[in-house]
């Protein structure tokens, strides 16, 4: 139960992961956007109101934190989940902005575990919005 619907983007620094979410995605029939460093998740932030997005924490110019609180003061609704092997570097108040740490080495199914839980999110809060107007 994958929905369409939902606006994802995913952005880790490493080609063959980014690569095994692309061939992931494909063969779940879901559409996501990627990319490989914060500048560039940001740029596709202005001009997507993504849903749900996956960002690694190490990643070049800056790192998952940062990127979750530029992205939550653009989109206040949208999901994060921060993706990391390295929590020995993650105060808990720097999670503020973070909606799900995903542990790496993650499992595909954790991750479309994920995507349906949001894809249920999106789908109430746009009922409910259409039925409160």
């Amino acid at each position: 139960m994958v929905t369409k619907s939902v606006k994802i983007l995913f952005a880790d620094d490493d080609p063959y992961i980014l690569e095994m979410i692309k061939e992931f995605f494909a063969f779940i029939e879901l559409d996501a956007e990627f990319a490989q460093d914060g500048e560039e998740v940001l740029k596709k932030c202005a001009g997507t109101n993504f849903d749900l997005l996956f960002v690694d924490y190490s990643m070049p110019g800056l790192n998952g934190i940062e990127i979750a609180k530029r992205i939550r003061e653009r989109l206040p609704r949208a999901y994060i989940v921060l993706l990391t092997g390295l929590w020995s570097q993650i105060e808990p108040e720097e999670l503020t902005n973070v909606d799900e740490i995903l542990a790496k080495p993650f499992q595909l199914s954790q991750l479309k575990d994920i995507i349906i839980k949001v894809s249920r999110r999106v789908k109430f809060s746009r009922k409910k919005g259409r039925t409160s107007s």
